[in-house]
């Protein structure tokens, strides 16, 4: 009931998959020994609140797609403490019938290994200084470069926009080479947002409170004292 769109991926489903997006297609892919339960034809439903699919996710795609650089990408509803509740799938917590993922099951649950170079968490209210903290680069912990986040309430930043600026999604009116690191990434992205806004704004959407920041995470602890 949350998607009327068959294009994008063929068709509606409520149940967990994977998918390699390539150049204006996509091909379903199969959860290998991290998701032995996600096939071809699978039903399998994982729980997006619990870490350890997470943690899971980014082992697969280091293992299926090596890269020197890689960003992960948390998408959905969630608010400064957590991100993408899994409705359905009850909270051993609070006893509701929907679980997120907290930011310290992210660095708790996850380790050093499944560490990335850009974190972008698409969701409300998560660009803070404790979520930076959390998230800042450690040797023993799962962690971040970067982030890109919004501060505040926002809508969905334009992604297609955002890989086009920075190389990964080719374009005709585009000539723009793969950027080298993570900030550069965030610059980019920062500069497809303000785009985005400004093009909304000239067409009368609202825009007022909305707000992204891109933030060197390396530079988070000094910050968190100096607000403490």
């Amino acid at each position: 009931g949350a998607s009327n769109d068959k294009k994008t991926l063929g068709e509606n489903f409520n149940d967990t998959r994977l998918f390699r997006l390539g150049d204006g297609r996509w091909e379903r892919v199969e959860g290998g020994e991290e998701f032995p339960e996600i096939t071809l034809t699978s039903t399998y439903e994982s729980n997006t609140g619990d870490p350890r699919t997470q943690k899971k996710f980014i082992r697969f795609t280091k293992r299926t797609f090596p890269a020197r650089r890689y960003a992960l990408v948390l998408f959905g509803h969630g608010e400064s403490r957590s991100v993408c509740p899994d409705i359905g799938s009850p909270c051993s917590d609070s006893g509701e019938f929907e679980d997120p993922l907290f930011t310290a099951e992210i660095t708790e649950g996850l380790t050093q290994n499944e560490a990335v170079d850009l974190l972008w968490v698409d969701v409300c209210s998560f660009g803070g200084i404790e979520n930076a903290y959390q998230f800042r680069p450690r040797p023993d912990r799962f962690h971040a470069k970067v982030m890109l986040a919004s501060a505040s309430l926002s809508t969905p930043a334009p992604m297609a926009r955002i890989l086009q600026e920075c190389g990964i999604v080719l374009s005709s009116d585009r000539d723009h080479p793969v950027l080298p690191t993570a900030a550069a990434f965030g610059r980019a992205a920062i500069d497809a947002i303000t785009e985005s806004r400004h093009a909304r704004s000239a067409r009368k959407q609202r825009v007022e409170h909305e707000s992204w920041g891109c933030y060197d995470l390396s530079r988070a602890e000094a910050v968190k004292q100096a607000v403490d």
